[in-house]
């Protein structure tokens, strides 16, 4: 009878053993090969070979930059499903690998993924290099060599008819960088480095008088080319972004306002559509761009206003009008060639703009990094500042990085 019983009880076991095992059989999942691999996008999925006897709540793919997927991406296709699917992949950078599979979550087991694939996306190399002219990454305000020299959250820039660059500093200074790449103080403003005392913008007139956009104190200061600092116009509602034209018009983006000041310091309000009243900038024509950080407008010299590109959405897209979207348009300058340049702070990027509206990025993957080279590898840290010279050469205030770069045409 002991016999007997022993191996009911083995039937038993082995019965509710099987049972308890039937009833938690996981989903078994394959991860479908890459394919149509862009420099910015691809294709991947995956198929349930066996959907188990489990509820799965959602699946989707998974990807990332590391092998271990730390701080992967997610994309959930749907629910409870057999058969296969399809994601696409994007905002991916260039010449970066990727390590992708896919995944189920289910209902009494968490999460079941299918195998790794690695891919790498293509690279297509930019039309421009990019160089630091000065900075070493360390915030501060030694002078020097462009090597040694520290700045500190360099928000403005502006380049003379020779070359020299004048940087608006965070240390509340002005400072120079000479065609040798040799660095100096021009002017350190009263009070400095409290937040009222640190400019937000330069821009330079043809005699070397550099004007200086002091946010905090509501006015634009004028510096001479010995270093002396007056008043130019003390006025001035928020004064945050600076353009000059040949004449000596200083045009600028203020809190409420877009106003246009003579060489007499005579402040008018320019016609805008938009707010906040942001970046704005002027071409050889006296057409005027206007920015409030997601879109572009422009406004002829007759006062018509007419649309440029961007909308109301914060994101990353190039395109043609309201197709490209923005992040935070917080500089723009007219090139020799025509076109709007765009330093798209939170973007890591650096834009050009057509007068027709036809947006492209031409450096900056959108990481955030201080890697030169091509421009289409560079990176940046919240671009804030933008000059260009007259051979189309684009220097950057790089603030997040405490550095000036330099973009140019290949």
């Amino acid at each position: 009878m002991k016999i007997v019983y022993a191996a009911l009880a083995l039937i038993t076991l082995t019965f509710f053993a099987c049972k308890k095992k039937e009833l938690h059989v996981p989903p078994a999942l394959t991860t479908a090969a890459i394919s149509n691999i862009t420099d910015s996008s691809a294709m991947s999925g995956g198929t349930f070979t066996s959907t188990g006897n489990v509820g799965i709540s959602v699946y989707g793919l998974e990807w990332s930059t590391s092998a271990a997927f730390a701080n992967g991406n997610w994309d959930t296709v749907g629910g409870s499903a057999t058969g296969s699917f399809t994601v696409s992949l994007t905002d991916l950078f260039s010449g970066t690998t990727y390590y992708v599979r896919a995944y189920a979550v289910i209902t009494v087991e968490d999460t079941v993924y299918g195998n790794a694939v690695q891919f790498t996306t293509t690279y297509v190399p930019g039309k421009y290099t990019v160089t630091t002219v000065a900075g070493t990454g360390a915030a501060g305000a030694t002078n020097g060599s462009g090597t040694v020299a520290t700045f500190t959250n360099p928000d403005g820039i502006t380049v003379d008819a020779s070359g020299n660059l004048y940087v608006a500093d965070g240390s509340g200074t002005i400072r120079v960088i000479n065609v040798n790449n040799m660095v100096s103080t021009l002017t350190t403003f009263s009070g400095a480095p409290a937040a009222s005392a640190i400019p937000s913008d330069v821009a330079i007139d043809a005699t070397g008088n550099v004007y200086a956009a002091m946010q905090g104190e509501n006015e634009i200061l004028k510096i001479s080319p010995a270093g002396t600092v007056s008043a130019y116009n003390t006025s001035i509602n928020q004064p945050v972004t600076l353009d000059i034209d040949a004449s000596g018009n200083i045009y600028m983006g203020a809190g409420s306002a877009f106003e246009k000041i003579t060489p007499a310091g005579i402040a008018s309000t320019i016609p805008s559509s938009i707010t906040p009243t942001f970046a704005v900038c002027v071409d050889n024509s006296g057409d005027i761009y206007e920015s409030n950080l997601l879109s572009i407008d422009m406004v002829n010299p007759g006062g018509v206003i007419s649309f440029v590109a961007g909308g109301t959405q914060n994101g990353m897209q190039d395109g043609t009008g309201s197709t490209a979207v923005f992040a935070r348009i917080v500089e723009m300058k007219v090139g020799p060639d025509g076109n709007i340049y765009v330093a798209d702070g939170a973007n890591n990027r650096i834009r050009m703009v057509t007068p027709a509206g036809v947006v492209t990025t031409i450096a900056g993957t959108g990481a955030t990094g201080a890697t030169d080279g091509n421009s289409g590898m560079a990176s940046f840290s919240f671009p804030s500042g933008l000059a260009i010279d007259k051979s189309g050469n684009i220097y950057v205030a790089d603030l997040g990085n405490n550095r000036i770069r330099k973009i140019s045409p290949l």
